[in-house]
């Protein structure tokens, strides 16, 4: 049962190289570089120790364009390999199981979809998620109204407020954390879904952070749905800002530990990786805690 690893980079080649490094020996990493960035310091970098995704994306924080960033990677990844799961992860991940236990793990859990997730309620702060029109509210108000408005909607560069019931196409929504790991049988029907609902990538580009909505979504409406288990990326959310907190050193014995677990908003379980981790943790990390069992 070989893994991919999808890996999201936008900066550090160096950290990048490490990173895809230190999964070789549990499977192969295929690394979406932002097409903003110069992929040539990320392909010195990493030299064979990787693939590198050929249709890259402009990402820009918030947009669609990271889950189009994602979607792309995934279907390179599934054209280029045989993997039985895909493991998406970011630049500041890193792997705190050893390979032989990030393979024994998946290898002991051949069906289960590991992809935090929560229903979505249509009140409060989910309504705000599954109603804000992006792109239209991008716009200065004088150019949504009137002869201005009716122009730019039909031309494409202002779209209409999309309800959600009908963005999603009758489907139960969902929201949860990015770093996933599918199975690939999972990942074939997010794509053939994504793929068969024109209105479904029509609604996520309307959207702030869809890439936390669409797959999340998907998944729950799925035939998976009952296989779906708490993601095994560990993040720590108690500072309660924008972001998760940079981890240190001292959090490193605690995360190795064997009977660690965690919990977060979409629930508890173990953690074969962890983030987000500065640049220069990887090289002042003690060598005997690299991957420690």
């Amino acid at each position: 049962m070989e893994t991919s690893f999808v890996i999201l980079t936008h900066s550090d080649p160096a950290q990048v190289a490490r990173l895809a490094r230190s999964l070789a020996p549990a499977g192969r990493a295929f690394i979406h570089v932002n097409a903003e960035s110069d992929v040539a310091s990320f392909r010195e970098a990493v030299g064979g120790d990787a693939a590198f995704v050929e249709a890259r994306v402009r990402v820009q924080w918030g947009t669609c364009s990271l889950l189009d960033a994602i979607l792309s990677s995934l279907r390179e990844a599934i054209e280029r390999s045989d993997s039985s799961r895909f493991v998406l992860l970011s630049q500041s991940c890193r792997p705190i199981r050893t390979p032989q236990a990030i393979g024994d793990f998946f290898r002991a859990h051949p069906e289960s979809e590991y992809i935090g997730m929560r229903r979505m309620r249509p009140y409060g702060i989910d309504r705000w998620r599954l109603s804000y029109d992006l792109q239209r509210n991008d716009l200065p108000a004088w150019s949504q109204r009137g002869v201005v408005g009716k122009v730019l909607r039909r031309t494409g560069l202002a779209v209409p407020a999309l309800d959600w019931r009908t963005g999603l196409g009758g489907m139960a929504p969902a929201k949860g954390c990015l770093w996933w790991a599918l199975t690939r049988p999972a990942c074939e029907h997010l794509l053939r879904e994504i793929d068969s609902r024109s209105e479904l990538m029509r609604y996520a580009r309307s959207l702030f952070g869809p890439e936390e909505i669409i797959p999340h979504t998907v998944m729950l409406n799925s035939p998976f749905a009952d296989r779906i288990r708490h993601h095994l990326t560990y993040e720590d959310w108690s500072q309660r800002g924008p972001s998760p907190k940079w981890l240190a050193p001292s959090d490193i014995e605690a995360l190795q530990s064997h009977d660690f677990q965690w919990r977060d908003d979409y629930g508890s379980g173990e953690a074969l990786f962890a983030r987000k981790f500065r640049p220069d943790m990887f090289p002042t990390l003690p060598a005997d805690q690299q991957f420690s069992a």
